[in-house]
């Protein structure tokens, strides 16, 4: 966390009755792990709405990590999966790991699912830890956020409640945050007041955010090289610029340091209970296969 950057890539397309979708099948790829991953057929928007992580459709195109995050608003199922490759122009298509999570705001982990991976590393849903701008406009954050570190900097081959996954490519050793690492920002008023004041003076929707990781803080959900990554505003009524919010908004001074954090016991968890769990990767749960 040497900045504290914001990447605005990953879209939630969300289908309706006026939009129902086309169910399409994949081909698993080397991104498909069994019996992580969930094997069954995918909506896609037919009006070609929505695009994949990172791309202008449906297509990946442009080598990023392309997640697909499809809600159905009329089963309740919520679809994500990790290098959805050619949805846009093939049936059945190519795609890496597909989780269909229900209910649709999935929260914290299934005995189960320990050792199992989905479409982001730690194993967990992603789009519920995601940020709008909308909960920032109407001051409705209430969840914890997402972040993310270079695996480099990730306990290697370690993970806590909630997460349930780490990954190979993780390579420090402890005390460095394993995968599933809670943290909440230690300001106080005062402190995220004076903070805003002296790097976006008047802007409200910045210490609603710096409140949100006070109140709700954020997860160590995936690795990568921008700490934090939340929602873009491409199909969203409400936009980034509308709350005065940029890639760049939670760098300012003094910076944001991981000092400024205190690592916390998830809500409802016996800290006698709370320890981490090696990755071994023999998961073991039901795949759904339809």
């Amino acid at each position: 966390m040497e900045k504290f950057q914001i990447d605005f890539s990953i879209v939630l397309t969300t289908l309706d009755e006026s939009n129902p979708g086309t169910l399409l099948a994949f081909q698993e790829t080397g991104d498909f792990y069994s019996p992580d991953c969930d094997h069954t057929q995918v909506p896609f928007p037919l009006d070609g709405s929505g695009s994949l992580e990172g791309e202008a459709g449906w297509d990946c195109v442009n080598g990023g990590d392309c997640h697909a995050v499809i809600l159905d608003s009329q089963s309740g199922f919520l679809y994500e999966q990790w290098r959805a490759l050619n949805p846009g122009s093939a049936n059945p298509y190519q795609g890496g790991c597909l989780r269909r999570w229900q209910p649709a705001m999935t929260t914290g982990s299934l005995p189960s699912d320990i050792q199992c991976t989905s479409a982001i590393a730690d194993g967990q849903p992603l789009w519920p830890m995601m940020l709008t701008p909308d909960e920032v406009l109407n001051d409705g954050i209430d969840h914890a956020l997402r972040f993310i570190l270079p695996n480099s900097k990730i306990a290697q081959h370690l993970f806590v409640y909630p997460a349930t996954h780490s990954t190979g490519p993780t390579s420090l050793p402890p005390p460095a945050l394993p995968y599933g690492s809670w943290l909440r920002l230690k300001w106080t008023d005062e402190q995220i007041d004076q903070w805003v004041q002296g790097n976006k003076p008047g802007n409200v929707y910045l210490g609603r955010i710096l409140r949100a990781l006070r109140r709700h803080g954020m997860i160590l959900s995936d690795g990568g090289n921008v700490a934090l990554t939340w929602a873009s505003d491409s199909n969203r009524q409400v936009k980034w610029a509308e709350v005065g919010i940029d890639s760049h908004s939670l760098i300012g001074t003094p910076p944001i340091l991981p000092t400024d954090f205190d690592w916390i016991v998830p809500p409802g968890v016996d800290p006698a209970d709370f320890h981490t769990i090696p990755m071994t990767n023999d998961c073991t749960r039901v795949p759904l296969d339809e």
